[in-house]
C-alpha cells in the first residue's frame, strides 16, 4: 500500500515538474527571440535622441543629455544579458566547433 502511494505521488510530482519546465522554457524562448528586437528599438531611440540633441535649439540641454546617458546605460545593460538569452548564437557557435 505504501509503495503505491509513493509511486503515485512520485508520478504526479514528475508530471508537475515536466509541465513547469515546459512553461519556463517557453518563456525563456520568447525572451530570447525578442531581445534582439528590443536592442534594435533602443538603438533607434538613442539615434533619434542624438539627432534631437544636435539641433541648434537643444544643444547642451541637460535634460536631453541626461536622457541620452540613461538610454546608453540601459542599452549597455541589455547587451550584457544578450549573451545569456540569445539561444541562436550558441547553437551557431556549437555548429562551427563541430565542423572544425
Amino acid at each position: 500500500m505504501i509503495f503505491w502511494t509513493i509511486l503515485t505521488l512520485s508520478i504526479l510530482l514528475n508530471i508537475c515538474f515536466i509541465w513547469y519546465t515546459r512553461v519556463m522554457l517557453s518563456k525563456f524562448t520568447f525572451l530570447s527571440e525578442n531581445l534582439e528586437d528590443l536592442l534594435t528599438r533602443i538603438g533607434n531611440f538613442q539615434k533619434h535622441l542624438t539627432g534631437i540633441s544636435e539641433m541648434d535649439i537643444y544643444v547642451g540641454d541637460p535634460t536631453i543629455i541626461g536622457i541620452m546617458k540613461h538610454t546608453k546605460d540601459f542599452q549597455e545593460f541589455l547587451i550584457e544579458y544578450q549573451d545569456v538569452f540569445l539561444l541562436d548564437e550558441e547553437e551557431e557557435g556549437n555548429h562551427e566547433e563541430e565542423e572544425a
